[in-house]
């Protein structure tokens, strides 16, 4: 593999050479998620997750960020959190324990955005 075999994009290029060989590694630009219209059983996980301020490496377990809600709502609120994962809009990552959640760091004023829409006694995060 040359350098002519890559796409002529924008893209930071990383040699390694290891054993005679050379790997060459591509790493794509973060593209950042649009968040999307919640629900309400999607904001009201988005909401535990925001004031307990779950962003980046901060990680909640699944469980733990279903106590509290009633328990006829559980089902409702597992779907909700499956499909924030799907979207993209929470990270998701394994633990010894069990799986956990937290919302990425470049989502946090979008998310603050929808949240104050739907909670407007939600104060001002202090980064905006």
């Amino acid at each position: 593999m040359t350098l002519r075999d890559l796409p002529n994009t924008s893209v930071n290029i990383f040699y390694n050479h290891v054993n005679g060989w050379t790997r060459v590694y591509r790493y794509l630009p973060h593209h950042r998620t649009a968040v999307r219209k919640l629900s309400a059983d999607e904001a009201a996980l988005m909401l535990k997750l925001y004031r307990r301020s779950k962003f980046g490496a901060s990680h909640i377990l699944e469980d733990n960020l279903l106590e509290g809600f009633p328990t006829d709502k559980l089902d409702l609120l597992r779907n909700a959190l499956k499909a924030l994962k799907k979207d993209g809009i929470l990270r998701a990552k394994k633990t010894k324990q069990r799986d956990a959640v937290s919302i990425p760091p470049s989502l946090g004023k979008d998310i603050y955005g929808d949240l104050r829409k739907r909670y407007p006694w939600l104060p001002e995060p202090p980064w905006l």
